[in-house]
């Protein structure tokens, strides 16, 4: 689901996104310290398309790639699951209230979402507002080594978690950081799937790592992945051993030196 922008040049090279990787699930990071928090899964990935020709359609050339990244940052920010109602700042249910506002949040009961513009004239002290998002909010254009072995636009959120649980949407901006007009809309925006936030209780564990996680994880993004695939195992073969001394290293093996 994509709105591209219609205030690009139409002499100049069209861009959009167009989203990888949508999150599938996450456990809620609740409003105490959130080092132990979890992060979105799987991480959300986006492409950067560039298009050329502006009398093409979008989409149909991703493999133009120009040898540096353009000043392009991606943003996210967070939505409803019907993605028709922001949820980036939450009344935070522990100041002045009882701790049995922070289990009730945990329970999923009603909590206070408001718009970020409305900080500014909501009562109360600024600590009663949290942002719902809590990491990496804002990924920059980053050349990767796509599956088909060929060089690509992406944005990564690799660090990203949600303080409630509930059904949320995450939508991206893409922005031009160069832009002489520091209010200029959004070259494009696009909306993730619906994803579920589980309350630590009820989180089903993260899912397999899929292959292209996997795939930018080996070329040195900070992706958390299952099994740790940064540094595959070396094989030996069979006989290798077999004229020689030395013998294969065994994890068992517990004598001395």
């Amino acid at each position: 689901m994509a709105s591209s922008s219609s205030t690009q040049n139409s002499t100049s090279p069209q861009y959009s996104l167009l989203i990888r990787q949508n999150p599938d699930r996450g456990r809620m990071c609740g409003f105490s310290d959130t080092k132990d928090r979890r992060k979105l899964d799987p991480p959300p990935i986006l492409q950067l398309i560039v298009n050329n020709d502006p009398g093409r359609p979008p989409h149909l050339d991703p493999r133009t790639t120009p040898v540096e990244p353009p000043s392009f940052v991606c943003h996210a920010s967070l939505w409803s699951g019907d993605g028709t109602e922001e949820r980036n700042v939450v009344v935070n249910p522990r100041v002045g209230e009882d701790h049995g506002a922070e289990r009730a949040a945990a329970a999923n009961e009603e909590l206070e979402y408001v718009r970020v513009s409305q900080l500014s004239s909501l009562p109360g002290p600024s600590s009663r507002y949290c942002h719902t998002l809590v990491g990496s909010l804002v990924a920059p254009c980053t050349i990767l080594t796509d599956l088909d072995d060929t060089e690509k636009y992406f944005f990564v959120f690799h660090d990203v978690s949600v303080r409630t649980q509930g059904q949320f949407r995450l939508k991206f901006h893409l922005i031009d950081v160069d832009s002489i007009n520091p209010s200029a809309p959004s070259l494009d925006v696009v909306l993730s799937e619906p994803f579920e936030i589980f309350s630590p209780k009820t989180f089903p564990g993260m899912s397999d790592s899929t292959d292209l996680s996997k795939c930018f994880a080996r070329q040195g993004m900070p992706i958390h992945i299952r099994r740790d695939i940064r540094d595959p195992p070396v094989f030996q073969p069979m006989g290798a051993y077999a004229s020689s001394s030395s013998r294969p290293p065994d994890a068992r093996d517990t004598s001395p030196e």
